[in-house]
């Protein structure tokens, strides 16, 4: 097998496989098929053989056996053996569906470092970002390009409300956190409640090693407390950097955490809040002094609001200085 369609690559597993047959009335028959890999220079590396198959068969049965090419494997040959086990004997073997590729498979998992369930409160100063899902793809047999992730979007809020945006990061200290040091692989938005989305992108796996990936939801804000995100990853779309032949990855669909909106009432100091100022007792009838305002925020559900804590500070004496305090609400927000 020189070459061809496929090159043949050091340090890549190939296949071999036949079907074969050995007729009943050949007792001492018996066949194996190998490979054998050469260097540039035509120089035999090692050999890789098949367990041998003999006796007389019921119909036709594979046969193959998977190997690994030495580094300096430049091209390689398919081998046959068919022999007698005595020099007397005769024997009838049939060989058919002889296959030589590269050893194209991937794995995936949902590691334990993946987020568990958990609730969303809305924090106006933190990262908008929530992880949703960690999987981890496993390249075997040859280096494999990822082109694609599908996600199938399920849960009671709005997909293409709620969701702001989805994102897929390349979780390079496979951590399941969304950090500084990730790669954003690709990014993009629900069409429909309940909807598809592929994200494509490439991201190369060496042969036999493994890469995370990060499923991050940023929401819109619009969802109420009490509904529920989640998705599951139905298809990976990838090919074999060697066979560049498409990949099917094993041990799909994997779901992700279940994430629920949560109600908070958040609570910042207001625009209009007055600023440090001095007060002339001047005998006027407005008596009133603003001392702060507060902005309130509910979010997600209602909230009532049924009592506020003060903690008085300053050189004046509170008890005696200070008549009455008085918790408005500032309709036109003025301050």
């Amino acid at each position: 097998y020189q070459g061809g369609v496929q090159p043949i690559d050091g340090n890549v597993a190939y296949n071999l496989s036949a079907w074969v047959f050995v007729a009943a009335a050949s007792p001492n028959a018996y066949v194996t098929i190998g490979v054998r890999w050469y260097d540039s220079v035509g120089g035999t590396l090692a050999e890789t053989w098949s367990a041998d198959i003999g006796g007389g068969t019921a119909g036709w049965i594979p046969l193959s056996v998977t190997g690994l090419a030495p580094s300096a494997t430049a091209s390689a040959e398919i081998r046959l053996k068919l022999w007698v086990g005595n020099h007397t004997a005769y024997g009838e073997i049939y060989v058919d569906d002889i296959e030589f590729t590269v050893n194209s498979s991937a794995t995936t998992e949902k590691p334990d470092t993946s987020p568990p369930d958990h609730g969303w409160y809305r924090d106006p100063d933190g990262a908008p970002y929530n992880e949703m899902l960690q999987i981890t793809i496993t390249a075997t047999g040859e280096p494999l390009n990822v082109t694609s992730f599908t996600l199938q979007a399920g849960g009671s809020a709005n997909d293409a409300t709620d969701v702001a945006e989805v994102k897929v990061i390349v979780d390079r200290n496979g951590n399941g956190t969304y950090d500084v040091g990730d790669a954003l692989y690709a990014t993009g938005t629900y069409t429909a409640d309940n909807g598809l989305l592929t994200l494509q992108n490439s991201h190369l796996i060496p042969r036999g090693e493994s890469q995370s990936f990060l499923f991050v939801y940023h929401l819109a804000g619009t969802s109420d407390a009490g509904e529920t995100f989640r998705f599951n990853v139905t298809a990976i779309g990838a090919y074999g950097q060697t066979s560049e032949t498409p990949i099917v990855v094993q041990g799909l669909p994997l779901s992700s955490s279940v994430k629920t909106t949560v109600g908070n009432l958040i609570v910042t100091e207001g625009p209009d809040t007055p600023e440090d100022h001095y007060w002339n007792s001047t005998g006027e009838p407005d008596p009133y002094n603003e001392m702060l305002q507060l902005k309130l925020e509910a979010w997600a559900e209602d909230f009532n609001v049924s009592a506020v804590t003060l903690h008085a500070t300053g050189t004046g004496n509170d008890s005696a200085d200070i008549t009455d305090v008085n918790v408005i609400v500032d309709h036109n927000g003025n301050g």
